[in-house]
């Protein structure tokens, strides 16, 4: 039985992964979202948050991926408002 380790793989950037998924994300979600690199410790991922509506409803409405061109992903739900609240920059 072949054995494939999460970390081996070919990866696309970090910078165009996060702008592809960042397209792909808006399939899985009609609500605010973000994508970020991020690490844990497996490793590095792709993150997508995503915040739930108003009435606290799960943000997301199909199945969602583990991998992405060749990056592990979380998927994260988050309140409504937190992304401009906690994430948004602050120029």
């Amino acid at each position: 039985m072949a054995y494939k380790h999460n970390w081996k793989s070919d990866k696309i950037s970090a910078k165009e992964a996060v702008e592809l998924l960042m397209r792909e994300a808006a399939d899985y979600t009609n609500n605010r979202y973000t994508v970020q690199v991020q690490t844990d410790d497996g490793g590095t991922h792709l993150a997508v948050i995503a915040e739930r509506d108003e009435d606290g409803n799960d943000p997301y409405h199909k199945d969602i991926l583990s991998r992405f061109m060749g990056w592990r992903m979380v998927w994260f739900m988050v309140p409504h408002g937190y992304i401009d609240t906690f994430m948004a920059d602050k120029k």
